[in-house]
């Protein structure tokens, strides 16, 4: 878990590369279980709120998934390859 006293901060988490990852290990994990979930109301046969029929929710669940394991998955390695080279520049 990550400090906000720098006393406890880890050479880890203050470090330029530590900071960049850590900020974005967080969301990832939870878009990484907001796909899974949705992938399991589709496998489960479960009418996600919002939605009146089955096909509208399948609709919905096939653009989660496609947005937070490939869309996303995507713009962060964009991210992440950018940051790096950044870091290797400066």
């Amino acid at each position: 878990q990550q400090s906000a006293r720098p006393d406890m901060v880890s050479q880890q988490q203050a470090s330029p590369l530590g900071k960049v990852i850590l900020a974005f290990q967080n969301v990832t994990s939870q878009f990484n279980r907001l796909g899974k979930k949705a992938f399991l109301d589709i496998k489960n046969r479960r009418i996600t709120p919002g939605n009146t029929t089955q096909l509208q929710s399948d609709m919905s669940n096939l653009s989660r998934i496609g947005y937070y394991f490939i869309l996303y998955k995507q713009l962060f390695l964009q991210h992440y390859l950018m940051m790096t080279m950044m870091m290797k520049d400066g």
